[in-house]
């Protein structure tokens, strides 16, 4: 007996398998540009939080799939040594924004709350789960495996320096027009670097409310 696949069909199991959700796979990128030779770390200017702000959202948006494989591998390794603690801290962590993600959905007061002060919903959410892991004694593998990896992801994000991309205006010869053209096919650099908002990190930052907009990597 054989059997014979569509074509068609392939290439959407294929699509499928890139996208969960409706959101866009981030690509990996190498470790010598992440965290080793071609990498470059030194704070920022402190006096312009718009500019290093900027950065780290977009240094978090650019850099995602490896601070996830990273919180992902410190996760395996606290749930190894404490693996039933770990369940149920996040399984306290679940029941208590699953009811939050409940009443911003169903109640019209909370929703407009949400919308109008995300930050401040996510972090009473935050601490009112906090406080029960101190309850029940599952604090440390909280900060190990849920706090620590978040940490050094902002950590990275913050130190984390590259050299702009300057984009050419191209030769002296060229129109006025044809030079616009042709940086109209590199003007959506997020695309290009395979970075939006439809990512998973894009719309972990807009619960936060932050905007999640990529603008440089420098």
């Amino acid at each position: 007996f054989t059997s014979t696949r569509d074509p068609k069909s392939v290439k959407l199991l294929g699509d499928s398998a890139s996208t969960m959700m409706g959101l866009d796979l981030a690509p990996f990128r190498s470790l010598d540009e992440f965290a080793m030779s071609q990498a470059k770390f030194e704070v920022p200017e402190l006096t312009s939080p718009d500019k290093w702000s900027a950065k780290v959202v977009s240094n978090l948006l650019y850099y995602q799939t490896n601070y996830f494989v990273g919180a992902l591998l410190i996760f395996l390794l606290v749930c190894f040594f404490s693996p039933g603690k770990m369940f149920f801290a996040l399984l306290t962590l679940a029941i208590v924004f699953g009811v939050q993600y409940y009443l911003a959905v169903n109640h019209v007061q909370v929703k407009t709350w949400k919308k109008s002060h995300p930050t401040v919903i996510m972090v009473g959410t935050t601490i009112i789960g906090s406080l029960l892991l101190y309850q029940f004694g599952w604090v440390r593998v909280f900060l190990l495996g849920i706090l620590l990896p978040v940490t050094l992801a902002v950590a990275h994000a913050f130190l984390h320096q590259k050299e702009k991309a300057h984009v050419s205006k191209g030769p002296f010869w060229k129109k006025k027009k044809e030079i616009e053209a042709d940086t109209q096919e590199v003007s959506n650099v997020a695309e290009v670097l395979g970075v939006s908002k439809e990512t998973l990190m894009g719309r972990i930052l807009d619960e936060w409310g932050i905007e999640p907009e990529f603008k440089y990597i420098s």
